[in-house]
Order: C-alpha cells, then structure tokens, then sequence
C-alpha cells in the first residue's frame, strides 16, 4: 500500500490502527481528511460513524450513517444506525431502520434482532419473541437476539429458559459483566450458590464498579460462614454507594457478630432518623451500646423505642435494664411493671 498521506486507501489503515488503539479522536481526525480526499465514499462516513459510536458520541454517528446512507441504500448501515438509535432510547426510530430492511428481506437476523430487542425495551414481550425466535433461527450465534429473549424470558419470570440463553451466550464467548451478574442471580434463585457465587466473582472481575455482586456475594458468604469475606464485600459496596441502607444494616449486623461494637455504632449512627428502617437501627444500636456499656445512650434509644412500638415486651426488658444499670430506679421500675403485664396478657 503506498504511504501517502492522501491516499484514502492508506488513511483508512492508518485510522484502523488509532483504533485499535482505542485513540479514536486520532483516528476520526483522519477520517476528516479522507472525507475531504472523497467526500462521496460512503464507507467511510460508516467507519467515522463507528470511531464516534465507540467514543460514545452516537449522535455523531447516527449522523454520518445518515450521511452514508444518502449515497447507497445498506442494510448493514441502517441495522448499525438503528442499534444506536436503540441505545440512545429511541425505540420508534430503531424500529423504523429495522422495518426498512425487513421489508425488502424479511429473514435478515440482525434487524429481526433489532426490532425485538426494541419491543422488548418496550417490555412487548407478545411482539418481541417471534422476532427474537427466528433471528436465533437464522442466526443461532447472534449474540443480541440472545441478550434481548433472555431479557424477555426474565421480563415473564422464565427463568429456565433465560438461564439456556445465558449459558448460550456465555459460550460464545460473552464478556458481558452484566450478562454474569443477571445469570448468577438465577442460580441464586434457584438455590445453586456455588455456581452464583463463581458469577459474582466474574462479574465483578469484568467491571468492578456496580454494587448488586458484592452484596449478592455478602449473603452468600454470610451463607457459608465466610463472615470475614461478607464483611470485605460489604466494605466495597458501601464504598461505591454509601448512602444504601440495607448494606450498611447488614454492615453493622455482621460487625456486632465479630465484637467490632464501636463499628456497629458507627453503622447504626449513619442510618437517616427519616427512614422506615429507624426502628430496626434503634434496636440494633440500642443493643450494641448496650454491649459497650454505654448504659445511658442505651436508655435513651429504648425509650424511643418504647414510645414508638408500645406493644413490644422485649424492649421494655431492655429498657428497663439500660435504667437499672444507671441506677434510675425510678424508670426501671414501671417499665418492668409493663413488661410484666404485657407477657402475663
């Protein structure tokens, strides 16, 4: 191939290569040069497109393809624009691209693909699986057909046959972090932790950053004794998103388990007064400074406690107790006294 710089051939390559290289803003600068060289070449308005498309800048790319599209009819040019307009949450206009080839090539998978995927966006699973059905058919291979019945299958609570397309497109060769997490959460549901905890695992090893597998990991693990490695996992989710309130009461559950008392408090401090979980954090850190001997806070939340859930014998106990360990008499004695009548009732 000759090396000069106006030769689109040439440029092409060299573009391909800044690619590869994940250097897209180079190679869409080269790009521009060869459309300069042969602005009538549609070819290379689609590659621009998909330099922007992997940049994620699809509105770009939606564009070129449009461009492109204005020179020569492509059914490869349209399923790639309507795969974008799909991602960037335009459905109607993914399904108008898909229905533009399907009518001159009713058997095409990848638009068949597309418009079932679209319908499922639109959670019409009715409309989606036959599309999804015979693209599979055609194309047994084809990885989007098999993500978007998949998501179907779980969309109507199949979860046996989601798990077949999950197995189906792992094997070819899927590195879908997502497609990891959502099928260890079937084998989750079915009871076959061994097999849920080695999803988690690769999930989180494909894309570390999401918090669903370290908290699915957490009960797992909680499952097998693993309190150290729940407690690890715990630590990373919160620290990807701090404000979850369910993981940080199973956080400072499992740190009261291990005696790490102070790190229970701190968990059950954290814990917003506004949230319906308030009573459960009252109890549980009334409990915990109980345990530190913190007697005099301890009154205090079980006092809050008693106020809020009158009924409740237990806490009365454990009022009473906090009082009698700060020797006030006085407010340990009727709270007994109610406890008392509660059980005796």
């Amino acid at each position: 191939m000759q090396r000069d710089p106006a030769n689109v051939a040439f440029q092409t390559a060299q573009a391909g290569a800044w690619r590869k290289k994940r250097d897209f803003n180079r190679a869409i600068a080269i790009y521009d040069r060869a459309i300069l060289t042969k602005p009538n070449l549609p070819n290379l308005y689609k590659l621009r497109a998909e330099a922007y498309a992997a940049m994620g800048d699809r509105r770009r790319a939606v564009q070129d393809l449009g461009r492109a599209l204005k020179f020569v009819w492509n059914a490869e040019f349209l399923d790639l624009r309507g795969r974008l307009r799909l991602e960037g949450g335009d459905v109607r206009g993914a399904i108008r691209n898909a229905e533009t080839i399907l009518k001159l090539d009713r058997d095409y998978a990848s638009a068949l693909a597309l418009r079932g995927s679209a319908y499922v966006r639109m959670e019409d699973y009715a409309r989606a699986m036959p599309d999804l059905d015979k693209a599979i058919a055609v194309d047994d291979d084809n990885v989007i057909a098999l993500r978007a019945r998949r998501q179907a299958y779980l969309g109507t609570d199949d979860n046996d046959r989601a798990l077949a397309d999950f197995d189906r497109a792992i094997s070819l060769g899927s590195t879908s972090a997502a497609a990891y997490r959502a099928r260890g959460g079937i084998y989750r549901a079915k009871g076959d932790d061994v097999k849920a905890l080695a999803d988690f695992d690769q999930a989180i090893r494909l894309d570390p950053d999401p918090v669903a597998p370290y908290f699915h990991r957490v009960a797992l693990r909680r499952g097998t004794g693993d309190i150290d490695g729940a407690l690890a996992d715990r630590d990373q989710g919160l620290s990807r998103e701090p404000d979850n309130l369910d993981a940080r009461m199973a956080r400072a559950q499992i740190r009261f388990a291990k005696s790490d008392v102070a790190g229970a408090i701190s968990d059950y401090d954290a814990v917003p007064k506004t949230q319906s979980v308030n009573l459960e954090a009252l109890r549980g850190r009334a409990t915990a400074l109980m345990r530190a001997e913190s007697h005099g806070k301890a009154a205090v939340d079980f006092d809050r406690l008693v106020r809020r859930d009158p009924r409740n014998p237990y806490i009365y106990y454990g009022s009473a107790r906090a009082h009698e360990f700060e020797d006030e008499w006085d407010e340990a004695m009727p709270i007994t006294g109610r406890r008392s009548s509660w059980i005796a009732g």
